[in-house]
C-alpha cells in the first residue's frame, strides 16, 4: 500500500486529534498525549450512549411501549430464529448436565437428521442469548433483548473502527455507526434477524487494518483478529460470513492486480507468513464442522436452480426502501419499482439524499487517501456489478456463482447491501467529519437518520404462547413423536398461515421434549412436502393428511402408533 499517515500510527499511545482545518479530510495527529482527558472521554461516551438510546428507542418503540408484549416482526422467520437460539441454549445446558444432545439434529422434521443445517445455526451470536436465558428471561423476551444487544454491538464496533483506525471524532463516528447499525436495509430485513449481528465483520476488518497499519496491536495480533472475526461471523450467520469472505476475496484480487498494492501486500504476507498460516489453519479447523454439516445437507436436499430475477440485484433496488419506510413508502406505486421479484429482499436504499451523501463522502475519502480506500471502493463496485441484473436478463453472477465456494447456497445476493453499508457508513462519517460548520454536520446527520425510518410491524407474543401451550397440553408421555394439525371450518376467514402453525408445533416440541414431524426451515427433507399444509377442514382432508403421515412414518421406520396425531380447533 502507498505510505499514509493514519490516526493509528502511534504504537502503544493514545492520540488526541486537532480540529479539522481548511476542509482537510481527517484531523492529523499533531498533538499526541499519553491519555485523553477524562472529561473528554466521558463526554464522548455520553454522546455515544445518547444516540444509541435514540436509535434503539425508534427501532423498538412499539416493543418498548407495549412492555415487551409486541415482538418484531412476524410469526414466521422471527420465531424460527428464536427457536434456533433456544435449541442452542438447551444444547449447552444438556452438555453441562452430562446428558448431551445434538446441535444439528433438532427436534423437527422427525426423524430426519441434520435439520439444523437446513437454515442458519447462529452459534456465533448465541452466547448473548444464553446470557438472557441464564438471567431467567423467557425465550421470546430473551430474543427481544438479543436483538437489541446485537444492534448495540454493531453500533459500538463501528464506533471503535471509525475512531481508532480512521481517526474520526466522536460525533462523526456516532453518525457513521448509527447508519451502520440502524440503516434502512437492515431494518427492512428485521424479519430475518440472523442478519442483525454484523459486529464480527467489523472486528475482522479492524484486524485486517491493524495487520497493515499496526498500532495498539501488532500485525500478528491483527491477522489473528481478522481470522477470528471472520470465522465467528460465519458461525453467527452464514450469509454475513459468506459476504465477508466474498468481499475480502474481491479485495485480494484487486490488490494483486494493481502493482502499487501487490508488492506491499506480498511483502507483508511474507514477513508474517507464520502468523497468517497459523491463524488461517485454526480458522479452517473451527469452520470445518459447519462446512461438513452444510455440505451434507446440500447433498441431501440438492441445490436450487439459478433464477436470475430472484437471485440478483436490479439497479433500482439501491434506491428502493419498501412500503414501510417513513418517507419513501410511495415508491411501491412507482412503475420503476413495481414488480420486482422478492421485493422484500430488494429494499437496499438508504434514502435518496443519504445515498448521495454517503457515496460522495466515501469518494472524497478515497480521493484524499488513495491507499486502502481505493481498494475498498473498487471491491464494492465490482461486487455490485457482478451481482447486478442487466437488461435482457443477463448477469455475470449466474456463471461466477458456480465457481466461488459457497455461492450456490446464497439464494438472496441482495443481502450484499448489508456489506455495502460499511463503506457507506465510512463515507457519511467522513462527510460529517469534514463539514465546515457544526450546523451542516447536524443537518447531514438528521437527514440520514430520518431517511432510515421504518414502521416495523409486530405480533402479540402472549397470544403465541397460548397457542403453543394448547398444543403441548395435548402431547402425552406415550408419544414417541407427534404431528400437529389445526382444524378449521370451511368458511372460516383469516386462517393462520401454514408457517405459523408449523412453528407452533416446533415450539411445542421444545416445551414437551417430544420431537415433531412438523417443521419449517430454509429447506425441507425429501418426501415431506405433502405434510406442509397442516390445516384440516373436514373428514376428507383429515383422512388424506393422516394417510400421508402414516406413509412418512413407515418410510422412516417409525411405528405409526407412536406418532401421535395432535389436533386443535
Amino acid at each position: 500500500m502507498a505510505p499514509h499517515e493514519s490516526a493509528c500510527a502511534a504504537v502503544g499511545r493514545r492520540i488526541r486529534f486537532a480540529p479539522v482545518k481548511n476542509g482537510s479530510s481527517l484531523a492529523e495527529p499533531n498533538s499526541i498525549a499519553l491519555s485523553q482527558p477524562q472529561d473528554a472521554v466521558a463526554r464522548s461516551f455520553v454522546l455515544h450512549l445518547g444516540f444509541l438510546a435514540i436509535g434503539l428507542g425508534v427501532v423498538f418503540r412499539s416493543m418498548l411501549f407495549s412492555g415487551f408484549r409486541l415482538m418484531h416482526v412476524n410469526t414466521g422467520d422471527t420465531r424460527l430464529v428464536n427457536f434456533i437460539l433456544e435449541h442452542s441454549y438447551r444444547w449447552v445446558l444438556a452438555w453441562l448436565s452430562l446428558h448431551p444432545i445434538s446441535l444439528w439434529n433438532q427436534p423437527f422434521f422427525f426423524p430426519t437428521a441434520n435439520v439444523g443445517a437446513y437454515s442458519e445455526i447462529l452459534l456465533g451470536s448465541a452466547p448473548i442469548y444464553w446470557l438472557f436465558r441464564v438471567a431467567q428471561f423467557a425465550p421470546d423476551t430473551s430474543f427481544q433483548l438479543w436483538m437489541m444487544a446485537v444492534l448495540t454491538l454493531d453500533y459500538f464496533a463501528m464506533i471503535v473502527f471509525l475512531r481508532n483506525c480512521l481517526g474520526f471524532r466522536a460525533f462523526s463516528s456516532t453518525v457513521g455507526a448509527l447508519l451502520f447499525a440502524f440503516a434502512s436495509p437492515r431494518l427492512a430485513q428485521m424479519d430475518h434477524q440472523q442478519l442483525l449481528p454484523q459486529f464480527f465483520t467489523v472486528f475482522a476488518l479492524y484486524g485486517l487494518f491493524r495487520f497493515f497499519r499496526p498500532a495498539r496491536m501488532s500485525s500478528a495480533q491483527g491477522i489473528h483478529l481478522f481470522f477470528l472475526g471472520s470465522v465467528l461471523q460465519l458461525w453467527a450467520g452464514f450469509y454475513l460470513g459468506w459476504f465477508l469472505f466474498f468481499g475480502v476475496l474481491v479485495l485480494a484480487v484487486w490488490a494483486l492486480s494493481l502493482s502499487r498494492h501487490r508488492t506491499p501486500l506480498l511483502q507483508r504476507l511474507c514477513a508474517h507468513r507464520r502468523s497468517v498460516m497459523l491463524a488461517a489453519g485454526v480458522s479452517i479447523l473451527v469452520a470445518a464442522p459447519m462446512a461438513y454439516h452444510y455440505g451434507t445437507a446440500l447433498r441431501e436436499v440438492g441445490s436450487r436452480p439459478f433464477w436470475a430475477e430472484g437471485q440478483t440485484i436490479p439497479p433500482q433496488a439501491w434506491w428502493y426502501l419498501g412500503p414501510l419506510s417513513w418517507i419513501y413508502s410511495w415508491q411501491e406505486r412507482i412503475g420503476w419499482f413495481v414488480g420486482m421479484p422478492y421485493e422484500n429482499e430488494k429494499r437496499l436504499g438508504l434514502g435518496w439524499i443519504s445515498m448521495v451523501l454517503a457515496t460522495l463522502g466515501f469518494y472524497r475519502f478515497e480521493r484524499k487517501h488513495r491507499s486502502w480506500s481505493s481498494l475498498a471502493a473498487l471491491s464494492a463496485l465490482t461486487a455490485i456489478l457482478l451481482m447486478t441484473l442487466y437488461p435482457g436478463g443477463f448477469t455475470p453472477w449466474e456463471y461466477l456463482s458456480r465457481v466461488i465456494p459457497g455461492a450456490t447456497a446464497v439464494r438472496s445476493v441482495s443481502r450484499l447491501g448489508l456489506w455495502i453499508l460499511i463503506p457507506l457508513s465510512i463515507g457519511l462519517a467522513y462527510l460529517v467529519e469534514t463539514a465546515r460548520r457544526p450546523a451542516v454536520a447536524f443537518l447531514i446527520a438528521a437527514i440520514a437518520f430520518l431517511e432510515q425510518g421504518q414502521n416495523i410491524p409486530g405480533y402479540d407474543k402472549l397470544e403465541i404462547r397460548r397457542d403453543v401451550s394448547a398444543i403441548a397440553a395435548r402431547v402425552t408421555k406415550g408419544c414417541g413423536a407427534f404431528y400437529y394439525a389445526a382444524a378449521y371450518a370451511r368458511n372460516k376467514e383469516n386462517l393462520a398461515p401454514v408457517y405459523k402453525l408449523q412453528i407452533d408445533a416446533m415450539w411445542a416440541s421444545l416445551e414437551t421434549g417430544v420431537p415433531t414431524v412438523n417443521g419449517y426451515s430454509g429447506n425441507f427433507p425429501k418426501g415431506w412436502w405433502e405434510l406442509v399444509d397442516n390445516r384440516v377442514f373436514d373428514d376428507s382432508s383429515r383422512s388424506r393428511l393422516r394417510d400421508t403421515l402414516e406413509r412418512w412414518s413407515r418410510s422412516h421406520r417409525l411405528d405409526p402408533a407412536r406418532v401421535c396425531w395432535i389436533e386443535t380447533p
